[in-house]
């Protein structure tokens, strides 16, 4: 079977779109919490947001490779 064709990247994909939204929306939050003075828990979705751009990251690698 195609990989390029198959449901497998199309599901890889969505997956990929959705840790980076995660991650984005993460790092969004945690600057409004910068702002506000919470800082503890700014820098926790700061190292959420990192791990989701990693998770993102490896999926990326599984669909190019």
């Amino acid at each position: 079977m195609d990989f390029e064709k198959s449901k497998t990247k199309e599901n890889l994909a969505r997956t990929f779109a959705g840790e980076c939204q995660d991650g984005a929306r993460y790092q969004f939050i945690s600057q409004e919490l910068a702002k506000q003075g919470f800082m503890f828990l700014s820098d926790t979705l700061k190292i959420l947001a990192k791990n989701e751009m990693a998770h993102a990251k490896a999926i990326y690698d599984l669909i190019v490779m």
